[in-house]
């Protein structure tokens, strides 16, 4: 389980303390208590309102931005600004991140009438924006040990 850890601790989502998550979670004080975490740091989140959703995909990259291909989906609350929270992974490895603001709350990305997302969204690595899918070793990171840092620019 991943674990999440917020700046407010009671608004992000809990999941159920242990001692090695078998998923990606948050968790209160989890980048303290786990070996293998990510310590994510949003930018420019234009508005507190609605959350920020991440999905977490492991090292298959036909899986990568697939429906069904995440590990684990995690919102917490937007903080404009800087949106920062953890999540801790079960085990190092390459992972790769999705987020997006979901502004209104209605837990998905929503899209203009071409298909292309009319909420703000980003990954790992930042990878510049294409009309093709972003591939998966362009966002790709690796956690080694807890607290590995990952900005994610929503401002691109």
């Amino acid at each position: 389980m991943l674990a999440v850890s917020a700046a407010s601790a009671q608004d992000a989502v809990q999941a159920p303390a242990s001692d090695v998550p078998a998923e990606p979670s948050v968790q209160e004080g989890a980048c303290d208590t786990h070996p293998f975490s990510m310590q994510i740091t949003v930018e420019n989140v234009r508005e507190a309102s609605g959350t920020i959703t991440v999905d977490v995909h492991d090292d298959d990259p036909a899986k990568f931005l697939k429906s069904g291909g995440k590990l684990a989906r995690i919102r917490v609350p937007a903080v404009q600004g800087e949106t920062q929270f953890c999540i801790t992974v079960p085990k190092a490895g390459i992972y790769a991140l999705a987020v997006y603001h979901d502004r209104n709350g209605n837990t998905k990305l929503d899209k203009t009438w071409i298909g292309l997302p009319s909420e703000p969204f980003g990954l790992s690595n930042n990878p510049p924006r294409r009309l093709a899918m972003p591939k998966h070793k362009d966002s790709a990171f690796e956690v080694n040990g807890p607290r590995t840092p990952v900005f994610i620019d929503l401002g691109k």
